[in-house]
């Protein structure tokens, strides 16, 4: 079974510093995992969400 390709909409003062805080640990998410970085999580439009599905993402994960 293929791993589920997740999108996640990431914001820059909140979960980017998270996530550069795993990558300065070494820590790799799988290829399979796209990330967006907004600057504040109420600038995502629910039509992007449903992009995604349609682009054939399993999921999306708003970190914020």
């Amino acid at each position: 079974m293929a791993a589920p390709r997740i999108l996640v909409f990431s914001t820059t003062n909140i979960s980017d510093p998270g996530i550069d805080l795993a990558g300065s640990r070494h820590l790799h998410y799988p290829p399979t995992v796209s990330t967006i970085t907004l600057p504040c999580s109420s600038a995502i439009r629910p039509g992007w969400i449903l992009h995604a599905f349609e682009r054939a993402f399993d999921g999306v994960f708003i970190a914020s």
